[in-house]
């Protein structure tokens, strides 16, 4: 006995259409940041106990230059992703984009960075951190009151 409802045929066509256009949480195929969550530092203030932590050394008033890169690089990042990117970084709890910064004066640090709010498209406090185990490329680095993804060299 063979079944022809229409009803049926719309609900298993129905069916099979949701169940491919899912998509499981993730990065968009060939994404650059394919892989990030599995890359987690943790910002501190006292040297590193572990290979994770990057040392925060000391924090300081940007100029204008570190300003100007930064906002370059952050903006460039944040252009460069579609919105399944965005979701993605959205899910791993990230609100902020830590960029690469020339040095300043008398440096303290191995590197400098600016961390964008990418809520309010503006800098965390106009603060330069020098920072020392600097994490590699797209990692998440937890932060004491945010999280950010490494994006250190973008558009340098």
């Amino acid at each position: 006995m063979r079944l022809h409802s229409p009803v049926l045929a719309l609900l298993v066509s129905v069916l099979l259409l949701a169940s491919c256009a899912y998509t499981p949480p993730g990065a968009s195929p060939g994404s650059k940041l394919a892989g990030v969550e599995t890359i987690r530092y943790t910002g501190v203030l006292r040297p590193p106990d572990r290979a994770s932590e990057m040392q925060v050394v000391r924090k300081i008033i940007s100029t204008r230059e570190q300003r100007a890169v930064a906002t370059a690089r952050a903006k460039s990042f944040v252009a460069s992703l579609n919105k399944w990117d965005f979701e993605y970084i959205r899910q791993l709890g990230v609100t902020h984009i830590c960029v690469a910064v020339p040095r300043g004066g008398k440096h303290q640090g191995e590197a400098s960075v600016m961390m964008w709010d990418t809520q309010t498209e503006s800098f965390v406090g106009n603060e330069v951190f020098e920072v020392n185990n600097l994490p590699p490329n797209f990692s998440i680095l937890q932060m004491p009151d945010y999280v950010a993804l490494c994006v250190l060299r973008y558009g340098a």
